[in-house]
């Protein structure tokens, strides 16, 4: 008997400001592991808070991130 796996990963950008906003991006791999790597390789930046894409990334990788001191 054969079985048939898979995974779908459904992303969107989370920018408001983003000209791509509403549009859904989909990767589909056996596992979640590699569906988010295929993400990634296309230019992704996914985590568990946000997703953005590959027009946003740049500009979020040049913001610095506040220190967790600075942000309480």
């Amino acid at each position: 008997m054969s079985r048939v796996g898979g995974y779908v990963l459904d992303l969107y950008c989370d920018n408001n400001y983003c000209i791509q906003k509403g549009e859904q991006f989909q990767f589909v791999a056996h596992t979640l592991g590699r569906a988010v790597r295929q993400a990634r390789r296309e230019g992704w930046i996914t985590s568990e808070k946000r997703d953005l894409c590959p027009s946003c990334a740049p500009i979020a990788r040049q913001i610095p991130m506040p220190n967790r001191e600075e942000v309480w």
